[in-house]
């Protein structure tokens, strides 16, 4: 009897001690319920919070259009600053121009755009011999007094400037001076304001560098395009 007694009292203990882990175990519906809420809240607000990915442009092959949509859309490219675009469309069309002759004018006009490219995204090293071409170009197509070959100087003295290659700079920007003076005085209405330009570009390029014995003349001359 006794050990009926233990064993029925062991066998209970056992049970309630069953029952109390289940009990402990057991999860509370109401605290479960919270539980997911406060993680659809925290999801919710993770989703409102993100950005939105960027769509992917697709993927274009550049080289299978003509050079004159390469050239239009890196234009458009550039002016909206999407510069990876523009160098993409500019490489192809100088790709696509170089095998032909007697096109100089066009291969000047894309290797100065592809530079200016270069310009904006500060790899001024690799903008710089672009400039250098196109100027040439620009003299074979239209002969070294074009209005075109001195803006391009204006341009490789302005990057040259960032490079702080001051003393280039100045022969660089004297020289485009020079050949838009020339424009200037033949056509005042046209190109006027181009040379003044280019001369307060030259003024600052001395006093920038240093260079104080050219600066009075330097002055003068941007009076003097000022009148024309």
């Amino acid at each position: 009897m006794a050990k009926q007694k233990i064993f029925g009292a062991l066998i209970l203990a056992a049970s309630l001690c069953t029952a109390l882990t289940s009990c402990k175990n057991a999860k509370d519906p109401v605290n479960e319920e919270a539980k997911r809420g406060a993680e659809l809240t925290k999801k919710n607000e993770q989703y409102e919070g993100a950005k939105p990915e960027k769509p992917k442009e697709p993927e274009i092959n550049y080289l299978s259009r003509d050079v004159d949509t390469n050239r239009k859309e890196g234009l458009e490219a550039l002016k909206e600053h999407n510069l990876d675009k523009a160098e993409k469309c500019y490489i192809a069309a100088l790709q696509q121009i170089d095998p032909y002759p007697h096109q100089e004018a066009r291969k000047a006009q894309i290797t100065h755009d592809l530079g200016a490219v270069y310009e904006e995204k500060e790899m001024y090293a690799e903008a710089i011999p672009l400039m250098n071409r196109s100027q040439k170009l620009f003299i074979r197509a239209y002969g070294r007094e074009s209005p075109l070959v001195a803006l391009t100087l204006s341009d490789l003295g302005r990057i040259m400037v960032k490079q702080k290659r001051f003393e280039e700079a100045v022969f660089v920007y004297k020289t485009a001076a020079d050949l838009m003076e020339i424009n200037a005085r033949k056509s005042p209405a046209k190109f006027k304001d181009s040379y003044k330009d280019i001369c307060t570009e030259y003024l600052k390029c001395l006093r920038v560098g240093n260079r104080g014995l050219k600066i009075p003349a330097a002055e003068a001359r941007l009076k003097a395009a000022e009148k024309l």
